[in-house]
């Protein structure tokens, strides 16, 4: 599970998202789960074209603080409705 970690985390940097995250502003980020991340495995982010790795990672983040019930009424920053499935792994 930490290497899902990582690897989402190599796609933060590589789309050049921790400047916007290390901002004033408070984000939620949800790691994907191990079927999207598998996904992205088949290809580095490096070697992602730039805007799918970007809507990728802007798909698991929202602006602010929620508790897992609030999730659904969310939007992510590419403006969808946040899905969250929770496991207490």
């Amino acid at each position: 599970r930490g290497l899902r970690k990582e690897r989402f985390g190599q796609g933060l940097a590589t789309a050049e998202m921790w400047s916007e995250l290390d901002g004033p502003d408070r984000y939620t980020v949800f790691v994907p789960v191990d079927l999207e991340i598998d996904a992205m495995d088949r290809m580095k982010p490096v070697e992602m074209p730039p805007t799918v790795l970007e809507s990728f990672v802007k798909a698991h983040i929202v602006r602010g603080d929620y508790s897992l019930e609030e999730v659904g009424r969310v939007r992510n920053l590419d403006g969808e409705h946040i899905k969250v499935r929770s496991a207490n792994v």
